[in-house]
């Protein structure tokens, strides 16, 4: 499948605790579900999609988890890691289908992590507002639009 045209930013939801365990060690940051995912990170280049996606796959994740969005360079990202990034249908996260209103959209799997030293390639870390309490929704997500 071929790729789009190259997109300026690249978006990668985190839980806060798991990206900083990351940075601290001086390793590449992999999702939980890397391995069960096929290999990959999971990303989007449409800022519009990230509350949707977070609500449909990240819910049960403790709504007092904090969240951010990492901003990538997708050049820089490309420039690090030649032909890692592969434009391709939905996919499930872990156990969790895909949404079916997605049937048809691309989406960028980064085959590999995501260096958490930055390396010219995360620009910003975006915070993630929540509903409190269970099942807590994803509200919104501060500074989003100066990279839509």
């Amino acid at each position: 499948m071929s790729a789009p045209p190259p997109d300026r930013f690249l978006f990668h939801l985190v839980q806060v605790p798991l990206w900083r365990a990351a940075q601290s060690a001086g390793a590449s940051y992999f999702p939980p579900t890397f391995a069960a995912d096929g290999g990959f990170t999971h990303l989007t280049a449409h800022a519009p999609l990230l509350l949707p996606v977070a609500n449909q796959f990240y819910r049960a994740v403790p709504a007092d988890v904090p969240w951010v969005v990492l901003v990538l360079d997708a050049a820089a990202l490309q420039a690090s890691a030649p032909g890692a990034v592969k434009y391709e249908p939905a996919a499930p996260v872990g156990a969790i289908a895909a949404r079916d209103s997605d049937a048809g959209v691309l989406y960028p799997h980064l085959y590999g992590g995501i260096p958490s030293d930055g390396a010219g390639i995360v620009v910003a870390e975006l915070p993630v507002v929540r509903a409190p309490g269970e099942g807590g929704e994803f509200l919104s997500i501060g500074g989003l639009d100066a990279y839509a």
